[in-house]
Parts: structure tokens; C-alpha cells; sequence
């Protein structure tokens, strides 16, 4: 018998818009594993601290975004969002190829109710 823990990831999104469309879009999950929350939500702080300090980042005016980087021409803008994204881990007995399965399709619901936003702009 397998017992389920949570365990924490960050899912970084970076999106391109030109033209006020979007060109580009890529969702990455950050390899760390944190076993809290609180661990990951510290992570992200210390990371978008850094983006704003030490690079051309600014705190985006959109709600759905965290960061943004202006072009010299304002044309062309990269956008960066942190979520906090839940997943189950095993902790003993390897899982069977059936309880592989389900726990695949309860990770597949929906990026609202599976991740955190942050809130603090």
C-alpha cells in the first residue's frame, strides 16, 4: 500500500507578446521539489527580488503575469509568471501501472485549480 504525500513545484511560463499578440509561449516546471508550500513561495520571492534587481524586469501591469521586460520600442514584451503547482509522490512500494494512470489524470485538471497565484504586485 502506497501512502500519498504532496509535494510542491514551480511551473515558470514565459510568453512573448508582439503587437499586443502573442508570438511565443513556453510552461516550464523548475526541477526543484519542495516538500511546503511556504518553501516554494519563498523561492519565487527571492527569484522575481532578483529578476527586478539585478536585470530589465519590471512588475508586469497585467494581473496573469508577475514580470515583464519592455523592448526600446515597446513592440515587442516578454512576460514571466511563477505558479505553484501540486503533485503527488509515492513514498514507499513502487506504484502499480494502474495507479500510474490515475494519478496522471487527476494531475490533468485544469491550471486554475491546480496551481496558486501569488497575489503580491
Amino acid at each position: 500500500m502506497t501512502s500519498q504525500t504532496i509535494r510542491f513545484r514551480i511551473k515558470l511560463t514565459v510568453a512573448v507578446y508582439k503587437d499586443k499578440k502573442l508570438v511565443y509561449r513556453n510552461d516550464m516546471l523548475v526541477p526543484s521539489i519542495y516538500q511546503r508550500r511556504s518553501e516554494s513561495r519563498a523561492h519565487i520571492k527571492k527569484e522575481i527580488k532578483e529578476r527586478l534587481r539585478n536585470s530589465n524586469f519590471f512588475i508586469s501591469p497585467r494581473v496573469d503575469f508577475d514580470l515583464v521586460r519592455y523592448t526600446q520600442e515597446a513592440s515587442c514584451n516578454t512576460y514571466l509568471r511563477y505558479r505553484i503547482v501540486e503533485e503527488a509522490a509515492a513514498e514507499s512500494a513502487p506504484a502499480s501501472p494502474t495507479s500510474v494512470a490515475a494519478s496522471a489524470d487527476s494531475r490533468s485538471a485544469p491550471d486554475a485549480a491546480a496551481s496558486e497565484d501569488l497575489g503580491e504586485h
